[in-house]
């Protein structure tokens, strides 16, 4: 995250994360859209861009940094920790390993 304004040549969800976030411009992969993008930049005041820059920043501290993401994960654990040993704790336990991807140690699907 620098925090500077961005012009994103994507689709999908990373151009829904530019939107949402509201740190630069978003067109299509292509000559036409970066083209586009790159006046719509041109013609965007300091002040514009300055506050999409800080928006980014913001967003990623808030959304996506690496501490709000251990967070998050420390979050699930403690609760699977807290709770009683149950087909749903380990459902917990195996989200977490998803979510930092890696699969438990001697983690066996089980079938119910």
């Amino acid at each position: 995250a620098s925090g500077k304004a961005m012009i994103m040549a994507v689709r999908g969800d990373a151009a829904d994360l530019v939107q949402k976030a509201e740190c630069g411009f978003v067109c299509e992969p292509n000559e036409h859209g970066m083209a586009e993008a790159m006046m719509a930049a041109a013609q965007a005041t300091d002040d514009e861009l300055i506050q999409m820059g800080q928006s980014g920043l913001r967003f990623y501290r808030e959304h996506l940094s690496l501490t709000t993401a251990a967070g998050q994960i420390e979050e699930c654990l403690q609760t699977a920790a807290a709770a009683r040993r149950s087909p749903r704790t380990s459902m917990w336990f195996i989200l977490a390993a998803v979510i930092l991807n890696e699969r438990p140690r001697n983690w066996r699907p089980t079938i119910a």
